[in-house]
C-alpha cells in the first residue's frame, strides 16, 4: 500500500511494507530526525483493500502501518475476502482492529453463488481445522458440511455470505508492541525483547534503529534493562546453542551484530567459525554474546585447515590446497609437510580440533585480544 504521511507542514510518500532506511528517509523529508519519533498524520492511502482508507486523517506509528502492510502482503488467495468480510461485519475502523482481523481471517467462512457445496464445505473445514490428510474426507462429506453450514445464520456481505466460526478471536496486536510475525526470508534469530511486562518481536539481523524503536515502545533506554527470549534459531546456527546457553550477558545489540556477521557467511565460513569458537573456548570461557559477535566479525582473521588431524596433514594442506604456496608435484617427495605444518601452527597458535586445524593469522588483532602476544591468556576486551 502507498501511504502519504505529514508532519511539520511537510509530506512524504511511503510504499509499504518498506525497509527501515526507507522509513527514516521519509521521516527526514518531514523534518523529523529522531528515528524513534514515528507518529505521523496520514493524509492518503492507496491500497488493494478500500477499507484501509478509513485510517485517513488519523495519527499512526509508522511501524504499525508497516505491520498492517506486511500482514496484508502475507494473505493468500481467498483470505482477502475473509478479511474484508470480517471488517464489514465488525465495522472495523481502527488500525489494531484491521491487523487483528487479518490475523483472524480463518474465523470467517465465505460462501459465494458460484461455489459448489463441496467447495464451501472444504473451505469451511480448512478454516476450522487448518488441514486434513489427503483422501481422509470424501466429496460427499464435504458437500454435507457445506449444506449444513448454509443452514446456519450468516451475514450478507459484498464478498459473499459470511459465517463466523466457533474459534475465539485471538489478539495478535495490542495496539503498541510489534508481535511475532515471520516474513523475512533471510534471518538468523527470531527473538522477543522483553521489559516492563511487555515484549517486542525482532527478526535478526535488523538495523539498530529497529531495536532502538522497540526499546522505546518497551519504555527503556538501555539494552541492559531488557531480557531476550529466543523464539527461533536458524538451523545453520544450531551449533551456537551450547555457547548461547552459556552466555549470561545477552545484549540485543551484540546479538544483532552476531546475526549480521552470520548472515554473510558461506558454508565454508560457517565451518571455520564454529571451529574458531572451539579454538577460543580452549583458551577462555566464552560467556557473553559480545565475545561471540567479536569472533564472528573477526572470522576472516582465523586460519582454517579442514580435515587436518596433525602437523603433516596441515603441511600437506598448506602446500597443495591452501593457495599460500606454489605447489610443484615433481617436488612432492621432497616437501617436509610435517615440518612446515608444525612451524606454521606454532606461529599461528594453532590447534587441531575434531579433525580440523584452526589458528590465527600473525597480523591479526585477535592475537592481542586473546592474549597471544606474549602477554599470557588475557580475555577479549
Amino acid at each position: 500500500m502507498i501511504v502519504t504521511i505529514e508532519r511539520n507542514g511537510k509530506t512524504a510518500e511511503l510504499k509499504m511494507p518498506c525497509s527501515e532506511m526507507t522509513m527514516i528517509k521519509a521521516q527526514e523529508k518531514c523534518n523529523v530526525y529522531d528515528i524513534t519519533d514515528t507518529a505521523f498524520h496520514v493524509v492518503d492511502i492507496e491500497a488493494c483493500f478500500p477499507e484501509t482508507r478509513r485510517l485517513i486523517g488519523g495519527v499512526y506509528d509508522l511501524d504499525h502501518l508497516n505491520l498492517l502492510a506486511r500482514v496484508a502482503d502475507g494473505l493468500c488467495v481467498g483470505e482477502d475476502d475473509q478479511y474484508q468480510a470480517g471488517v464489514y461485519i465488525g465495522n472495523v475502523n481502527d488500525l489494531p482492529g484491521m491487523i487483528n482481523t487479518m490475523m483472524n481471517h480463518s474465523r470467517f467462512s465465505i460462501a459465494k453463488p458460484d461455489m459448489t457445496l463441496k467447495q464451501i464445505g472444504e473451505d469451511h473445514y480448512m478454516n476450522v481445522h487448518g488441514g486434513y490428510p489427503m483422501g481422509s474426507i470424501s466429496d460427499e462429506e464435504f458437500e454435507k458440511m457445506g449444506e449444513d453450514l448454509l443452514k446456519t445464520e450468516g451475514y450478507d456481505t459484498p464478498y459473499g455470505k459470511a459465517f463466523i466460526n466457533e474459534s475465539p478471536e485471538q489478539t495478535f496486536f495490542d495496539g503498541k508492541h510489534i508481535p511475532a510475525y515471520y516474513d523475512k526470508p533471510n534471518m538468523v534469530f527470531g527473538v522477543f525483547l522483553q521489559a516492563n511486562g511487555a515484549e517486542e518481536f525482532l527478526q535478526l539481523p535488523e538495523p539498530n534503529s529497529a531495536i532502538t524503536k522497540a526499546m522505546k515502545r518497551l519504555g527503556v533506554s538501555d539494552a541492559s534493562e531488557c531480557t531476550i527470549q529466543c523464539d527461533y534459531i536458524n538451523s545453520v546456527t544450531d551449533s551456537l546453542t551450547k555457547y548461547l546457553d552459556n552466555c549470561a550477558d545477552r545484549n540485543i545489540f551484540d546479538l544483532n551484530r552476531l546475526s549480521a556477521a552470520l548472515i554473510l557467511m558461506s558454508e565454508d565460513d560457517e565451518n571455520k567459525f564454529y571451529r574458531a569458537l572451539d579454538f577460543v573456548q580452549h583458551r577462555m570461557n566464552i560467556d557473553t554474546v559480545e565475545m561471540l559477535a567479536d569472533i564472528a566479525q573477526h572470522n576472516s582473521d582465523f586460519v582454517f585447515g579442514p580435515g587436518c588431524d596433525d602437523e603433516y596433514d596441515y603441511g600437506h594442506y598448506l602446500i597443495e590446497d591452501s593457495g599460500r604456496y606454489d605447489y610443484d608435484e615433481n617436488l612432492a617427495d621432497y616437501y617436509d609437510y610435517a615440518g612446515l605444518g608444525a612451524d606454521t601452527a606454532r606461529m599461528e597458535h594453532g590447534l587441531f580440533i575434531c579433525g580440523d586445524y584452526v589458528g590465527i593469522a600473525e597480523d591479526s588483532e585477535l592475537n592481542e585480544l586473546l592474549g597471544l602476544n606474549g602477554q599470557g591468556m588475557g580475555g577479549m576486551e
